[in-house]
């Protein structure tokens, strides 16, 4: 796996940052034959051109005294699409934040055991999963603390009509 650049210099986040990205790709075609694909390259968070992100999930991957937070952001209306998509139930089932907390947390769950079997040199199995979190209004721009650097990918996809953004926050 090549280094990739990332804001804080730490290469092993901005690595899982890819894997992760990766996962997300790979499980929305697997669950629902869904083509997400990565929008431009990994960036930093920008709060005035990530501001319209008011809804998604977070989870963490930890190993050794290291974590990784990745978050799914985006519109509420992109989030119920993503998930009613994934998970293959109407989007009118999510209409609450209860039932759309709960999708978005399946999503995370999938997607973090989708990134500790692409984790390369068989590494991933010491990675341990955290619980997802739901992120909704302001909660998505507590998660990014300021002075914090994060880094975005942002997922695109034709089929859903969605756009969501993945930060890695390096814990090290």
């Amino acid at each position: 796996m090549s280094a990739l650049p990332s804001a804080t210099g730490n290469t092993a986040g901005a690595n899982l940052l890819r894997v992760w990205t990766e996962a997300a790709i790979d499980v929305a075609s697997q669950m629902q034959q869904a083509k997400l694909s990565r929008a431009g390259e990994p960036r930093p968070f920008n709060e005035a051109q990530d501001g319209k992100l008011d809804t998604g999930g977070c989870i963490s991957l930890t190993r050794g005294g290291v974590s990784w937070s990745f978050a799914l952001l985006g519109t509420r209306a992109a989030c119920v699409k993503l998930a009613s998509g994934l998970l293959g139930i109407e989007e009118v089932q999510l209409a609450d934040n209860a039932e759309l907390a709960d999708a978005l947390g399946e999503v995370l769950n999938i997607i973090a055991g989708m990134t500790k079997r692409k984790w390369p040199k068989g590494e991933g199995a010491s990675l341990v999963i955290g619980l997802p979190l739901f992120l909704s209004g302001t909660d998505c721009f507590k998660y990014v603390a300021k002075g914090i650097q994060v880094m975005c990918q942002s997922l695109v996809g034709a089929a859903l009509n969605v756009e969501v953004i993945v930060i890695s926050r390096d814990g090290a």
